[in-house]
């Protein structure tokens, strides 16, 4: 299944922090933080925080009638293609 969005793209873009994409760049530097730089074992220590901005945008989508996308998973798989 192809990714909702170019989130490699979206990482290096300049958006307004509460903007979808801005939020959507904010979760994909998080997530590679997490991935690169967390051992394992504290990883559930940031995921709350993740979540939280993975809902966000969920929110914001399905405000417009988008359907819920599950942003973290789709960015470790694009992280992973990387």
């Amino acid at each position: 299944m192809k990714p909702a969005f170019d989130y490699l793209k979206i990482e290096k873009g300049s958006y307004v922090e509460s903007s979808t994409y801005g939020l959507i760049q904010q979760l994909v530097k998080g997530v590679r933080f997490v991935r690169s730089q967390i051992p394992a074992e504290k990883i559930d220590e940031y995921m709350p925080n993740l979540r939280s901005i993975e809902r966000k945008i969920q929110e914001l989508e399905m405000a417009i009638g988008e359907p819920r996308i599950w942003y973290i998973e789709e960015i470790i798989k694009a992280l992973k293609r990387e």
